[in-house]
């Protein structure tokens, strides 16, 4: 794991599945390099339409 992360090594084993470590490894997501300040949860959210949001679970469902 990336030593320049807030978060510690005991924490991400926990927090992470095989998936995301695989992806953390091949270089396809980033570990946070500082802790969110607490007005991330007042930023908007973003608006998406339900038929959208069914369309991805759908999705998700049918790729196992």
């Amino acid at each position: 794991m990336p030593k320049d992360s807030p978060i510690d090594e005991t924490t991400l084993d926990a927090c992470l599945d095989a998936e995301e470590k695989a992806l953390i490894a091949a270089g396809l997501i980033r570990l946070p390099t500082k802790n969110k300040s607490d007005d991330f949860l007042a930023l908007p959210a973003p608006q998406v339409a339900m038929a959208d949001i069914q369309a991805v679970i759908r999705a998700e469902r049918d790729e196992d």
